[in-house]
Formats: structure tokens, sequence, C-alpha cells
């Protein structure tokens, strides 16, 4: 599974916008929307996706996910 895939099905399941996981994870929308589309991905070592990462759970902790 590619990262843009496992980043869609993470956002389905946290039922997040791009603007959200953003916001969340002080990533700007325009990085968000280029791993959505396949465009980029982050490096499994860096801080951005650390920062998805953080920000996708906060989303899910928010909105009371079980996942949270």
């Amino acid at each position: 599974m590619t990262f843009r895939e496992k980043l869609l099905e993470y956002m389905k399941l946290v039922d997040c916008t791009n603007k959200e996981l953003a916001e969340a994870s002080h990533i700007g929308s325009g990085t968000v929307g280029r791993w959505r589309t396949g465009k980029t991905e982050p490096d499994a070592d860096s801080e951005l996706l650390r920062r998805a990462i953080d920000g996708l759970y906060e989303i899910a902790v928010e909105k009371k996910h079980p996942s949270g």
C-alpha cells in the first residue's frame, strides 16, 4: 500500500479534511494536498511525517473516535 493510500485511509477513518489535518499538524495545506494526490510523500524518518501522525491522532481524540 502506498503512502497516499494509507493517508487517505486514515483521513477517512478519523473523518478529517486537508485543512483540518494541515492545522492539527502544522503542515501547509498544499503539502497535505500533494500527499493526497500522490505527487509527493514525506521521508519515513521526517519531522513532517511525525507531525502528520500526531495531527491525525489529535483529530481522532477531538472527534472522540475509538482509535484516538
